[in-house]
C-alpha cells in the first residue's frame, strides 16, 4: 500500500465498520506514538510523557529520548514544551549523544467533544538549541502550525493531523500529516498509525501498529512498532511512551 491516501482511506473504512461494537471512555489514550490525537488538557491539568524512539535504516541506527511536558492553561488552551536528546549522527554510543532541538508550543481546543467531532489548532517553534556541528541539531528555527482533527465511531476513534514546518535557511518546507486509529478493550488499547513525511524530493511513509496498557485512568504506557513502507523511510523500529498525568484542580 504505497498511497497516503489509500491508506488513509483504509483506515477510514475500518474506523467506521468498527463503529457498532460499543462505547469507552472518550479520551482511551493521550498519545499516539507517531501521530497525535486531538484531545486538549484541562485547566490546571499537567501531563508528563517520557518517550523513546529508535529507528534501524539499513546499517543506520539512531535514537531519542524525549521528556514532554503539557500543560493546561484552561479547558481550551494548552501550553506545550519537548526536550529531546538525541544519538550522534555517526554511532548511538551514550558518549556521542547530546540535548537536541527543544520545541515549545501551544494548542487550542476549538471542539473539544469527540462523538461530535473534536478540533485542535496550534503552533509550536523548533529551536536551535542542539549542537548542530556534532548532528545534534539543525541550527536553525522552525515554526510549525499544526492542526488535529478526532472522530469517535462507536468504540473506536480516529484521529488525523497536519503539520508543516517553515525552515528558514532556504531547505523545502517539512510537510506531515498522518492518521491512526485507537480501539480500547478493558485496559489494553490497540492503535494503527499511518503517518507521512515530505521534504522537498524526500518522502516518508511509516505504518505503525502498537498496544497500550492502561492500568489506571492517569497512567498509560505502550510500545509502537513504526515500519517503512517507503524506499526513503526507516526499515523498522520501536516506540516506547509513558504517559501520566496529574490534576492540579
Amino acid at each position: 500500500m504505497r498511497s497516503p491516501a489509500a491508506a488513509v482511506a483504509v483506515l477510514l473504512w475500518a474506523a467506521a465498520g468498527a463503529g457498532a461494537q460499543g462505547t469507552e471512555p472518550e479520551e482511551p489514550i493521550q498519545e499516539l506514538f507517531v501521530g497525535e490525537t486531538a484531545f486538549v488538557q484541562a485547566r490546571r491539568e499537567v501531563q508528563l510523557t517520557t518517550g523513546f524512539d529508535g529507528r534501524k535504516n539499513a546499517g543506520e541506527k539512531t535514537w531519542t529520548a524525549a521528556q514532554i511536558v503539557q500543560y493546561g492553561v484552561t479547558d481550551w488552551l494548552e501550553l506545550d514544551a519537548k526536550l529531546p536528546f538525541v544519538s550522534g549522527p555517526e554511532s548511538t554510543a551514550l558518549r556521542h549523544a547530546g540535548f537536541g532541538d527543544v520545541e515549545v508550543g501551544l494548542l487550542v481546543g476549538l471542539a473539544r467533544h469527540i462523538r461530535a467531532g473534536a478540533l485542535s489548532v496550534g503552533a509550536r517553534v523548533r529551536l536551535p538549541t542542539g549542537n548542530e556541528a556534532k548532528g545534534h541539531g539543525e541550527g536553525e528555527t522552525v515554526p510549525e502550525p499544526v492542526l488535529i482533527y478526532g472522530k469517535a465511531f462507536g468504540k473506536v476513534q480516529l484521529h488525523a493531523s497536519a503539520e508543516v514546518g517553515f525552515a528558514n535557511k532556504r531547505t523545502p518546507k517539512e510537510w506531515t500529516y498522518g492518521a491512526g486509529l485507537v480501539l480500547p478493550s478493558g485496559r489494553w488499547r490497540e492503535t494503527l498509525e499511518l503517518d507521512a513525511r515530505h521534504e522537498g524530493d524526500e518522502s516518508r511513509l511509516l505504518l505503525t501498529p502498537g498496544l497500550y496498557l492502561k492500568p489506571r485512568h492517569a497512567f498509560e504506557i505502550g510500545i509502537g512498532i513504526p515500519i517503512g513502507l517507503t524506499q526513503r523511510s526507516p526499515d523498522v523500529g520501536a516506540v516506547i511512551l509513558a504517559t501520566l498525568e496529574l490534576d492540579g484542580r
